[in-house]
């Protein structure tokens, strides 16, 4: 029966604990310890449950391998606190109202620590509690205080340095992503520990302000209400409340004591893999000869002329012996084991040192696939300058980042991989470089401290700031201070922040990168998903009529050209129509290319209606078309008639461009691939479409003409 009873308290107990309701009830304790008087037996216990935790804490804290495993210190160390001060009150309520009853009438514990500090003198056992009191005030706690906030400084000072360090051991590739992930949190807990470390000190420190002001209010209280009120003989209430009032104070200084040699411990300790015992034991008694150094020096102080002989012989000798047995009994060290393995492993072959001695083998630790990481889909390096940008409380970078890959995935249809931004040491401390799959894309230069301000059209007002020019487009621009953002404004300049220009920058490059950053895995995970929508078309489509390595280079081809992969029920549908006929991946591509053709009209204009255009010339045309071969799409033409068209090309596409138009460019259905392949790679931002691709209900307004007669082409 009593099993089951305790058996029943234990659950209950492990109850509480589980839905965290421990510290309310401590918190009820306290208040109820401050408000409700309690029985002398009650006190008791209490103060017995206060040691035995203090105790425990300091277990806890030397038996702890860093301080960061003890993460909840601060709190129990704040709650341990309140609870001893509930009890200094509840005990100072007792003492006053009960004292005059005798040394007991505060309870035995109070009694027995105030008659052992004593010792049958009170005088005596005051000064030696003010001691106590002094050594826990003075050296203790405010040597703990003093630490914490100096470590809780540093920690916040180096946390920076230690993120950059980071960084740059993820971009050397010494440590993964997940690693650099798990490091940053261990950064982080370590930093709101020292802060909060720091502060429950001030707690620490104001309870032992608390002992002393407790101990003379007991003894005077006590001295005025058992000599007033109770008729004690003042001799009597002097020793009887002194006795009290020291119990009481030490029985409170002693847990407190131990908890602030528990926080120095902890907060002067190094993060190690060690416990402090054996740590202690390499560090100090692992080399005998240290401590043969110290007995020899405690055998000569003891044996000069005056001082004790037999303490300071006996001890010397008594260390003198601790340490021949230890030396005597200590395993091999690590460099004696390797020598004589390494006598004992010849190399192969026979080769031998200058003494004769084999050598021996270097073992090197084996490579394996999991030490081969492939390169991140999409990267941002930043300059050592531009880590504000990623500052968890001042840098959007991250964000913007986030949105523009949210937007372009929506916009093109398909799910990009997440953005990895790291800072590195070999990059000019104010550029960055955006990478696709390991390959540098794009580049630029920003000052974090600064914005931008752009002059569009080139119209704009003068204002004072250093010169530079946009990095996406390079239009003309200025670096000016925040402060000059509104004047700016008002002169006509666009102002943009430098994490906007490099998101800016950023969607450009995924936009021109889309067919690279669309991998096997991505479709297959796209059909997966689209399965649940088209269950009968993806059945009928993969793998019976293509595979899913066909459909990835049909969709590269699209996306190649920038055409959006939203509707993919059309895509699939036409690629289902047409793959049976024996087409080409290019020609099969070409067949979405006719059936999305107002998609991609209105994503180019945001219209159906009207499109402004460009064309080439019939003679031109012409005499691209007399050199085309018809079997196999080549386009052969002279290299500077080639030159000269796409020069004439890039000039109108930049000036559509700079109207805020999409530059289109319309040529006969026979030389879009061809075109394609010769102009795209250089004019990317160029789209090539065919004229019988254009909807009868369409207006195209020819914006201009690329003509044989052209100065450029011509040579005139």
């Amino acid at each position: 029966m009593e099993e089951k009873m305790n058996g029943r308290i234990f659950d209950k107990l492990k109850a509480i604990a589980a839905n965290a309701s421990g510290a309310p009830l401590l918190l009820l304790i306290m208040l109820a310890m401050i408000t409700v008087p309690l029985p002398a037996a009650v006190l008791d216990s209490m103060f017995t449950i206060n040691i035995l935790l203090s105790i425990v804490i300091l277990l806890v804290a030397v038996r702890t391998l860093k301080p960061t495993d003890f993460s909840v210190f601060p709190t129990v160390l704040l709650m341990a606190t309140l609870t001893r001060l509930g009890l200094n009150v509840a005990s100072t309520r007792i003492i006053l109202t009960e004292g005059h009853t005798g040394s007991a009438g505060a309870g035995h514990v109070i009694e027995a620590f105030g008659t052992f500090v004593i010792g049958g003198n009170w005088a005596v056992g005051l000064v030696v509690f003010l001691i106590l009191l002094v050594v826990n005030f003075i050296v203790i706690t405010k040597g703990a205080e003093r630490i914490s906030e100096v470590n809780a400084r540093f920690t916040l000072d180096s946390l920076p340095g230690k993120q950059l360090a980071i960084d740059a051991d993820l971009n050397q590739g010494a440590i993964t992503a997940d690693e650099a992930g798990k490091r940053r949190k261990e950064l982080a807990l370590e930093s709101e520990f020292n802060g909060a470390l720091d502060g429950t000190s001030k707690f620490v420190k104001g309870d032992a302000i608390a002992g002393i002001v407790i101990l003379l209010i007991n003894i005077i209280g006590g001295l005025i209400i058992g000599v007033v009120q109770h008729g004690i003989p003042f001799t009597s209430a002097v020793e009887t409340y002194t006795l009290l009032s020291i119990g009481d104070g030490l029985v409170a200084q002693i847990p407190s004591i131990i908890l602030a040699s528990a926080t120095a411990l902890i907060i002067s300790r190094s993060s190690t893999d060690v416990s402090l015992s054996d740590l202690v034991q390499i560090q100090i008694f692992d080399d005998p000869r240290t401590l043969y150094m110290a007995s020899g020096l405690i055998i000569a102080i003891g044996l000069v002329p005056g001082m004790p002989t037999l303490p300071f012989v006996g001890v010397g000798l008594l260390l003198l012996g601790i340490t021949h047995m230890m030396a005597k009994n200590a395993p091999p060290s690590a460099t004696e084991d390797g020598a004589s393995e390494a006598a004992a492993s010849p190399v192969p072959g026979g080769v031998e040192n200058f003494d004769g001695e084999p050598l021996v083998p270097v073992e090197k630790p084996e490579l394996s696939l999991s030490d081969i990481t492939p390169p991140d889909p999409i990267v941002i390096e930043l300059g050592m300058r531009l880590t504000p940008l990623v500052d968890e409380l001042t840098g959007d970078l991250k964000a913007q980042a986030i949105g523009t890959r949210q937007m372009v995935s929506q916009e093109y249809g398909i799910l990009i991989q997440s953005i990895n931004i790291r800072t590195v040491r070999d990059l000019d401390s104010e550029s960055y470089r955006i990478l696709i799959r390991g390959i540098p894309r794009a580049k630029g230069k920003v000052k974090a401290s600064l914005v931008q301000a752009i002059n569009m059209d080139g119209l704009a007002g003068e204002i004072d700031g250093i010169p530079t020019n946009e990095p996406v487009f390079g239009l003309p621009a200025f670096w000016i201070s925040k402060e000059q953002e509104s004047d700016a404004r008002s002169r006509g300049y666009v102002v943009t922040a430098p994490a906007s220009i490099i998101a800016s920058h950023l969607n450009q490059v995924m936009i021109k990168n889309l067919g690279t950053l669309l991998g096997h895995e991505d479709v297959s995970r796209m059909m997966d998903h689209l399965r649940n929508k088209f269950p009968r078309l993806i059945d009928e489509l993969i793998p019976k009529t293509v595979s899913v390595s066909r459909l990835l280079t049909v969709m590269r081809y699209l996306l190649s050209e920038q055409i959006s992969l939203s509707d993919m029920s059309t895509v699939l549908e036409t690629i289902a129509r047409y793959a049976p006929q024996g087409l080409t991946d290019q020609e099969l591509a070409d067949q979405v290319r006719k059936a999305m053709v107002e998609s991609i009209i209105y994503h180019l204009s945001g219209s159906t209606e009207s499109l402004d255009a460009i064309c080439l010339d019939g003679k031109l045309q012409m005499q691209m078309l007399q050199g085309l071969n018809m079997k196999t799409g080549d386009l052969s033409i002279e290299p500077e008639l080639a030159r000269d068209v796409i020069i004439r090309i890039g000039q109108m596409t930049e000036e559509l461009l700079r109207q805020g138009k999409p530059a289109v460019l319309f040529v006969p259905h026979a030389l879009r691939l061809p075109l394609v392949d010769l102009v795209r790679p250089i004019i990317r931002e160029l789209n090539i479409l065919s004229t019988e691709e254009i909807p009868k209900s369409l207006i195209v307004n020819f914006a201009g003409t690329v003509g044989y007669d052209d100065p450029v082409i011509n040579g005139d």
